[in-house]
């Protein structure tokens, strides 16, 4: 297989602190998970979930777009959004996706004349889009799901503090067995060099999640206690792309998307590595050979916002999409695909009990949101073009 290189990522800090650690276990398999479609027609209206600013069919006869990341958010959005939007409001609604490439096509669109009206990214894109000047700033007031709706933790960032995004949680670095071929699932970071499978591993080909991988390797082989990559990128990052640089081509293949990953593992191909968690998701359920777990104190989930571009062409339309999203009826959609997050906790708490394999996966109590953490953004930030440096020159190609 070959080795995808991966693009450079400016990253930026966001300001969230959080930590729990769920478990994926069973078997699985996946054709194409990323792509993998939700339930045939949309979860029924929670009572007094719509937004508010959506009510009324205000936007009958405008047009919206949206630019959501590739795979089961686009499948998710296209059932779900579209449909429950367009009946609310009169709007018709366009999705578009990309993954790292959409903010450069905002990028290289005309200021006056963005393509999006709203977009899905995350901080390693997101946040130096902002400085840029891509996004405008709102009223978070004029999105008042958010609020409402949300757990606090998830909102205690700094693009929705200075109004230029609502963010939520998105699935955590897992560390996934084909079981066919380990007998003994790997249950440390550090063991996936300690005991090196025959078909080898794979890590994601993007930094912002396998630099913490190998974070957490160094850490394990220093004999420090789980959880401390963390601080060794804080404190010891030179140290950290040294043991990256030096153990980069013990990696088999460097997925570059969640589908080619899960299906490298459940294809045999490969027989560990990280992962995206959803992505294990469809294949437990399915019975394939894949377990997954969350190492002991070595959590952290993706960060996603959705921010609202310069020039749209109606801003109370971009919010009231965007207050949408955050209504308890998309939501409670999104949980029931059995694929994705919720960022409400009385949703995901009651749909939790009745999927342990999703509860396993995604935060669902109140002691789960409130312990969440995310990737060390704010280190990646203030390191980036160094990180980008290394892991491109000499872990990549390795």
């Amino acid at each position: 297989m070959q080795r995808k290189i991966s693009r450079r990522s400016l990253l930026r800090a966001t300001g969230l602190s959080l930590g729990a650690v769920p478990l994926l276990g069973a078997c699985a398999s996946v054709q194409d998970t990323a792509s993998s479609p939700g339930p045939e027609s949309p979860a029924p209206a929670t009572e007094g979930s719509a937004s508010p600013q959506a009510a009324g069919n205000e936007f009958d006869g405008e047009e919206i777009t949206l630019l959501v990341y590739s795979g089961l958010t686009e499948t998710l959005y296209r059932d779900f959004f579209v449909p429950q939007f367009e009946a609310a409001t009169g709007a018709s609604v366009t999705i578009d996706s990309a993954w790292t490439e959409g903010i450069a096509r905002l990028d290289a669109a005309p200021t006056e004349a963005p393509p999006f009206d709203l977009v899905l990214t995350d901080p390693t894109q997101g946040l130096p889009a902002v400085e840029q000047g891509l996004f405008q700033q709102f009223d978070v007031d004029r999105v008042p799901n958010a609020a409402a709706n949300f757990h606090p933790n998830l909102l205690n960032a700094t693009v929705y503090d200075e109004g230029f995004g609502i963010p939520f949680h998105s699935s955590a670095m897992t560390l996934a067995t084909n079981t066919e071929l380990e007998a003994e699932p790997f249950t440390t970071w550090g063991e996936l060099l300690e005991r090196t499978p025959e078909r080898g591993f794979m890590l994601y080909n993007l930094s912002y999640m396998s630099l913490y991988t190998f974070a957490e390797m160094m850490a394990e082989a220093e004999g420090l206690e789980p959880g401390m990559g963390v601080a060794l990128l804080e404190d010891d990052l030179e140290g950290v792309l040294a043991f990256a640089a030096a153990n980069g081509d013990q990696v088999q293949f460097y997925w570059p998307s969640t589908a080619d990953g899960v299906n490298a593992l459940v294809n045999g191909e490969v027989a560990a590595g990280n992962i995206h968690g959803n992505g294990l998701l469809a294949p437990i359920k399915d019975g394939e050979p894949v377990q997954g777990t969350i190492p002991s104190g070595t959590d952290a989930y993706v960060q996603l916002f959705f921010s609202v571009p310069q020039n749209v062409r109606n801003v109370d339309l971009s919010l009231a999409a965007l207050d949408h999203i955050c209504s308890r009826e998309f939501q409670q959609s999104l949980a029931e695909s059995g694929e994705y997050s919720c960022a409400i906790p009385d949703i995901a708490e009651t749909y939790a009990a009745s999927d342990e394999v999703w509860a396993a996966a995604f935060p669902a109590s109140e002691e789960d949101f409130a312990n969440l953490k995310y990737y060390p953004y704010d280190v990646y930030a203030a390191n980036a073009d160094r990180i980008a440096e290394v892991w491109d020159n000499d872990v990549l190609r390795a």
